[in-house]
């Protein structure tokens, strides 16, 4: 095949993509610096003229390419990036926060997002990304169950699931010393769930399932706990979800309030571990207190949502330290009293 006709094909595309990927408002690139990329790549520069009509014709197309005199020579480089700067900041913020995302795919995701903007605005982002030590789901496949999840929503069909948490057990020695296993189980032996999907609802850096389970009513699942997910040929039942808005659901679920940062310690039950795991992720710290009685520290906003939220929980789990997160306890309790009397 003539190198000369697969150069004049490729000319334009290369061209706009040496553009998108190493110009932006502050670095620019002239013609002779855009023809030696051309010769590294293996394409040949066209004359002047030509290279004036390949210009024009990607401004035909749309394309916001800037053309600035500088002495004898234009720059040429892109306006406007598909996306712009802060947008891309504002979106990467979102996929390293969340825990439904893996690392492993939050990292690709950001390379990927990280492309479409040039390579100097892309090393600006990359020294904001922190996706290493947070709080991630170690499900790979979370990422995917989406794409089966918005298939059934979108074909009125029910899907089908397993749930998992993740629990501790203790573990004793032929000495009878005593050890925490930390294990992932599906719920109910391994149940197989059967739900008519409503929606997907992003909160607190997790991803839910809201969804009706026929016998037991409206539910939600967090996506990252979710396993096996596949189609179910049954039509959804929809009157479970009849004059129901999704902006009231996830307001009245789910809420944020704010409080002093403080390190505090639980005082837990062994079955209060998946709830405090499903709250602050696997890396909690459990020690044994007693054959009842387990510990962590925890670092939190203390406020009176959290405080009401231990409280919910019941006698199984209680704030041990310090003194004076139980006193507020204490006070709000107090309060609660004098108003209900």
């Amino acid at each position: 095949m003539d190198r000369k006709k697969i150069s004049q094909k490729l000319r334009l595309i290369y061209l706009l993509k040496i553009l998108y990927e190493e110009t932006d408002d502050s670095h620019s690139l002239t013609r002779s610096q855009i023809y030696k990329k051309y010769e590294k790549i293996g394409l040949d520069a066209p004359d002047r003229d030509t290279f004036a009509d390949d210009i024009k014709q990607l401004l035909l197309l749309g394309k916001d390419i800037v053309v600035e005199k500088v002495g004898r020579d234009n720059h040429y480089h892109i306006g406007e990036h598909d996306f712009e700067l802060p947008e891309l900041k504002l979106i990467i913020d979102s996929v390293q926060s969340s825990r439904f995302l893996s690392e492993s795919k939050s990292q690709k995701l950001i390379d990927r997002l990280e492309k479409y903007t040039s390579i100097f605005e892309a090393e600006k982002l990359n020294r904001q990304v922190y996706v290493k030590d947070r709080i991630k789901t170690d499900n790979n496949k979370s990422y995917y169950a989406v794409d089966v999840i918005n298939e059934a929503i979108n074909k009125d069909c029910k899907i089908s699931f397993r749930y998992f948490e993740y629990i501790v057990k203790r573990v004793y020695d032929e000495n009878g010393n005593v050890n925490i296993l930390k294990d992932k189980v599906c719920r109910h032996d391994k149940k197989t769930y059967i739900v008519n999907p409503w929606t997907l609802i992003s909160n607190n850096q997790n991803y839910y399932l809201v969804g009706h389970e026929e016998g037991v009513g409206i539910k939600h699942f967090r996506v990252d706990r979710m396993t096996e997910v596949s189609l179910v040929d049954e039509p959804v039942v929809k009157d479970a979800f009849t004059n129901m808005k999704i902006s009231d659901y996830a307001e009245k679920r789910f809420e944020m309030f704010d409080g002093e940062e403080k390190d505090v310690v639980l005082k837990f039950k062994d079955n209060m571990y998946a709830i405090l795991d499903d709250r602050f992720g696997r890396k909690l710290d459990v020690e044994i207190i007693d054959d009842e009685y387990l510990k962590t520290m925890v670092r939190v906003c203390v406020s009176d949502h959290f405080v009401c939220w231990i409280l919910s929980l019941g006698d199984d789990i209680e704030i041990s330290e310090p003194q004076d997160v139980r006193d507020e306890v204490k006070k709000l309790l107090e309060h609660r009293m004098e108003r209900y009397k």
